[in-house]
């Protein structure tokens, strides 16, 4: 996906979509429960399917590699919040740290 980051309302734009699938996947997970498997897995799935952009959240809002444009600091602070939920909610440090301990494995995927 192409994102014009030199546009700081598109950035926003992309960040409150974002934000609110991340809400969506929240609220979807904790309907079913924090033990529902299926939920876990999906929520996982979802995390390592989306980690390079989940990075670049985390990198953007600590002002790695560049300052977050005007405007979308607030945007990013919620962003990175949910993140945060959704990776605590799903275990997703303790399952990758699992993942990554099983034989024939070098490292995350």
């Amino acid at each position: 996906m192409l994102l014009d980051i030199d546009n700081p309302e598109t950035l926003r734009q992309y960040y409150d979509l974002l934000l609110s699938v991340i809400r969506i996947i929240i609220s979807t997970a904790l309907s079913r429960g924090a033990k529902n498997q299926q939920s876990l897995e999906h929520t996982r799935q979802f995390l390592t399917e989306n980690r390079q952009s989940m990075v670049g959240v985390f990198k953007r809002y600590a002002s790695i590699g560049g300052v977050a444009p005007p405007g979308t600091r607030n945007d990013l602070g919620d962003l990175v919040k949910s993140y945060v939920a959704l990776i605590t909610m799903a275990g997703f440090v303790d399952f990758e740290e699992e993942k990554a301990q099983k034989p024939g494995r070098t490292g995350f995927s």
